[in-house]
């Protein structure tokens, strides 16, 4: 993906482009892409480093209401977030400084929150 970012492609003899404009992810792909814990991990706030607990009555993890230090793009790329047996340190948008990780545009709808 690096090569055709930066050398785009040849089709009928043209040399074509490439630019990523967004990735359309489920949660645990925008994870992957991301290098962060999956959303039912204790790490896997999408927007936030904060740490959630485990609930052994909903066998779930709970997240408090309050928003901890919000991630970033510039964290990321610090590689500031760690990598820990379910975070890693390298994903495809390691590389590619042109692309910015965005941790605030996140779907909502199957977020719960409490009343």
């Amino acid at each position: 993906m690096k090569s055709l970012l930066s050398n785009g492609i040849i089709i009928d003899e043209k040399l074509v482009s490439i630019k990523i404009k967004c990735f359309v992810c489920d949660s645990p792909a925008r994870a992957f892409l991301k290098g962060v814990c999956n959303f039912n991990g204790r790490h896997g706030c999408l927007k936030c480093t904060t740490v959630g607990e485990y609930s052994h009555t909903s066998h779930t993890v709970v997240f408090s209401t309050k928003e901890d230090s919000p991630r970033t793009d510039e964290n990321f790329r610090a590689k500031l977030y760690g990598e820990t047996k379910y975070m890693f340190a390298f994903t495809i948008f390691s590389e590619i400084n042109t692309l910015y990780v965005n941790y605030e545009k996140i779907n909502e709808e199957n977020i719960i929150y409490p009343s």
